[in-house]
């Protein structure tokens, strides 16, 4: 699946909504503050390589995707089990 969303804060936000965190819950995982999801989301300021690694990993999707919004989403569309894969419908309806 490749969604042509422009901008690394709007692949972030869409790739964290279609796995159905909220900023404070994807920090969380990531050991961050919340501020820190909020800032990236807004394009206040960038991750660090490490931090987007480490996002890339956590919601499941392509590293090249996040940052530069070439190739697929998903990391690996096939074998994919997580949320982003269970949500086809809600990937339809960001991409209307």
């Amino acid at each position: 699946m490749n969604l042509g969303t422009s901008t690394f804060p709007e692949r972030l936000r869409t790739a964290r909504i279609l796995n159905g965190l909220s900023q404070t819950q994807l920090a969380k995982k990531m050991g961050r503050q919340s501020l820190a999801i909020s800032r990236w989301e807004r394009g206040k300021t960038s991750p660090t390589p490490s931090s987007a690694a480490m996002l890339a990993s956590t919601l499941n999707i392509s590293i090249r995707w996040l940052l530069v919004g070439e190739g697929a989403m998903e990391m690996n569309s096939q074998t994919t089990k997580g949320p982003v894969a269970a949500r086809p419908s809600s990937l339809t309806i960001l991409t209307q």
